[in-house]
């Protein structure tokens, strides 16, 4: 983004109004809404800034929070559940071939193949009369690091995921995944023609968890060089023993 359009957004933040990228969303609050999908009050056709007359600070307001990416906002579906909007411009052949390739992997057959870890797309908005943009609807979801994994298993199932929905990969090993070591030396190899294919690498994976007893898969997540603490190493492993007699596996499955 170039210092022109920072200085804009700057000026609109201060201003209580819409950037030049929200125009868009507010052009668009009532199809969308038509569609199932309601945006947030920002970006209601007659909003006006809350804080003018709540008498709460402007950051402190929901309706200040501004989008990191104008091509990219929240909304709510009819049954309460929250999406990722993404705008699709037509005329941009690398959008339209995002587009294709999303609805490809969202395609009946690959949806409801295990090993399709891809952000399924759940509709493609058609652009308004007289328009060339469609608008991608997801779900909206978690970064995979807003939630620290807390045992060996936990790790090692969200590896087996992203083995099985990545084709390529520039993991390396740390938090004591020592055991994953030599299969990660092999992926990252730099003559290509020497790394394992993926479906190689699944089963290497597979064979090398089949060898983990349980009580080191339910061991703590802890980064090299770092401890839980005496009261943080007791806490873990009376909490999992407990999963251990509840029949809870070591390896969530997804």
């Amino acid at each position: 983004m170039d210092e022109a359009s920072l200085d804009a957004i700057r000026q609109s933040v201060e201003e209580g109004s819409l950037s030049s990228p929200e125009i868009f969303w507010r052009d668009h609050y009532e199809y969308l809404k038509g569609h199932g999908y309601t945006l947030r009050r920002r970006y209601e056709p007659d909003w006006s800034p809350s804080w003018h007359t709540s008498g709460i600070r402007r950051f402190d307001s929901e309706d200040a929070v501004m989008p990191f990416d104008g091509m990219i906002n929240d909304a709510t579906k009819r049954d309460g559940s929250y999406v990722v909007l993404k705008i699709i411009d037509a005329t941009v052949p690398s959008a339209r071939s995002e587009l294709a390739m999303a609805r490809f992997i969202s395609s009946p057959d690959l949806s409801i193949s295990p090993r399709n870890r891809c952000v399924p797309i759940l509709e493609v908005i058609p652009p308004m009369e007289g328009s060339h943009v469609s608008i991608m609807v997801m779900p909206l979801l978690f970064g995979i690091d807003r939630a620290p994994f807390e045992t060996i298993g936990e790790a090692v199932e969200c590896f087996r995921q992203l083995f099985e929905g990545f084709t390529t990969s520039n993991i390396k090993p740390k938090h004591g995944f020592e055991f994953m070591r030599e299969l990660v030396s092999d992926m990252v190899k730099d003559d290509p023609q020497e790394r394992p294919t993926m479906d190689q690498v699944v089963a290497r994976y597979d064979d090398i968890i089949n060898g983990l007893s349980e009580w080191k898969l339910r061991s703590p997540v802890v980064t090299v060089g770092e401890s839980l603490g005496i009261f943080g190493f007791i806490g873990h492993w009376v909490k999992h023993f407990v999963y251990h007699l509840r029949g809870i596996p070591a390896i969530p499955r997804a």
